[in-house]
């Protein structure tokens, strides 16, 4: 857990950073579970969800148990960012600013990019993020380049992956159409 004033529960949005918190996730229901259900608000839900994607993902779990949790609970998360440093790699790689200046950019290439910027942008604007958290990852090629400091939003469409639980997700009406979309 992160010192407050408490923005997030992470230290930030990248793989590596999120890795740390699933591993706090991890450990917990190591010592104290499993548990039949787990619920999550807000950053906290979508924390949730890409901890239980990465789990299926790493562990190849096609049921509820193998996973310590059983069933889960969402309630207006954030949009969920994979743990995997290896998400989307190939098509972070591929960008460039000038492709995405002059909107020259594959199907994929633009989905990342804009899921990415919208989500953040609206983090940014509601408060959620700390004020300093620079969100302009595809401003410039130097950016770019450092794969591992832009954060992997788990859009739909660029991932196959659907959690294998049972699962219910409670969104308010004026969630943003990326939260709406998020893999469960």
């Amino acid at each position: 857990m992160q010192p407050g004033p408490y923005y997030s529960h992470t230290s930030g949005y990248t793989p590596e950073e999120l890795a740390d918190a699933a591993e706090y996730i991890r450990g917990h229901i190591e010592e104290k579970g499993p548990f039949d259900g787990a619920l999550g608000f807000s950053q906290g839900a979508a924390q949730i969800l890409a901890y239980l994607l990465q789990e299926q993902a790493d562990h190849g779990l096609e049921g509820s148990e193998d996973s310590g949790i059983r069933f889960a609970i969402f309630f207006s998360s954030t949009a969920p960012c994979a743990i995997d440093q290896d998400c989307y790699l190939p098509l972070l790689r591929s960008l460039s600013s000038t492709a995405i200046q002059k909107n020259a950019l594959s199907t994929e290439q633009r989905t990342l990019v804009d899921c990415t910027s919208r989500s953040f942008e609206a983090a940014k604007r509601i408060g959620v993020l700390q004020p300093e958290y620079d969100v302009k990852f595809f401003e410039d090629d130097e950016k770019i380049r450092c794969v591992e400091s832009i954060p992997r939003v788990l859009y739909p469409t660029l991932i196959p992956q659907r959690l294998n639980i049972p699962r219910c997700m409670s969104l308010e009406r004026r969630t943003s159409i990326l939260c709406r979309r998020c893999p469960i």
